[in-house]
């Protein structure tokens, strides 16, 4: 992961939770959607702190949003770091993780 991130930051990477895949989408046009992460966590414990290295065009992201059952935007419990976002919610085993970053 540190190898990714030196030789091209371009990636949202989660650098603490092995088990958990995510899948980084860009917005395709100009406005304040920034795109939308999907984090899946595939190991039967719940991934506690999770860390989200992201690129230089994502660290000035203004808000972070999850997106509840029911359709609507929630501020996301986060924290920011120098690199990215620590998560202070628990990523549930299967269960989708929606994190929608805007401008």
């Amino acid at each position: 992961q540190r190898f990714i991130c030196k030789m091209t930051d371009e990636y949202p990477i989660v650098t603490n939770a092995p088990d958990v895949y995510l899948i980084a989408t860009k917005a395709k046009e100009e406005g304040d959607l920034l795109g939308v992460l999907t984090l899946i966590n595939l190991c039967e414990d719940d991934a506690e702190a999770a860390f989200i290295h992201l690129p230089k065009s994502l660290l000035s992201a203004g808000r972070f949003s999850s997106i509840q059952k029911d359709g609507s935007l929630s501020p996301l419990a986060c924290t920011r770091e120098e690199d990215g976002i620590r998560l202070l919610s628990p990523i549930s085993h299967l269960v989708p993780t929606y994190i929608v970053i805007e401008k």
